[in-house]
Order: C-alpha cells, then structure tokens, then sequence
C-alpha cells in the first residue's frame, strides 16, 4: 500500500472517529467495543514495517466505524419515535379525561 493511500485512510479514519462523537483516539480505544488498544491504534499509518512501509489502518475498521455511527443514529431515532408514540398516548387520555370532566 501506498503511502498517499495510508494518509488518505489515515484522514478517513480521523473523520470517522469524530462523526462516531468521539473526541480523538484516546477516547475512542478507552470506549470502544472491539478490543483495541490505544498503543496498537497509534501505530497505523506511522509505524514503518522493515521493508519501510508504513503499517496500513485495517480496512475492517472503516466498516465497524460506519455501522456504529449509522446504529448510534438508528437508536437515537428508535428513542425519539417512542417519545413522540407516548406523546399521543398522553395526548389521547388527556382528551379523554377532558371530554369526561366537560361531560360532568
């Protein structure tokens, strides 16, 4: 892999972490939920191998990156969905008890 390739992941990456709500990579290692490292993710795109390659970011990441901000955003709408639901629920037996104590 190229190094223009590593340090367009590199940027790629970077972007994703941030729009994942995640202030740097300390923050997203010390949270997330596959096991790395902060040490182990510090070292893609800048540890060289021994044939002076720089350590490729593992294309799985992008994906799992993806799929976390899209779940965040699912849920967040799954939240406000079943906020609007009860919403009409209360909406619904407060015109009910209205329609009784109008009726009295």
């Amino acid at each position: 892999m190229r190094n223009k390739e590593i340090e367009e992941d590199k940027k790629k990456f970077l972007d994703l972490i941030h729009e994942a709500g995640f202030k740097d990579i300390k923050q997203f290692a010390d949270n997330n939920e596959i096991g790395l490292k902060y040490s182990a993710i510090t070292k893609w795109g800048v540890e060289k191998d021994k044939k002076g390659r720089l350590r490729p970011f593992p294309k799985w990441i992008f994906s799992w990156l993806r799929l976390y901000i899209e779940n965040k955003k699912l849920s967040r709408f799954k939240e406000e969905k079943e906020i609007i639901i009860e919403n009409i629920r209360l909406r619904k037996k407060m015109k009910s008890i209205l329609s009784i104590i109008k009726s009295r």
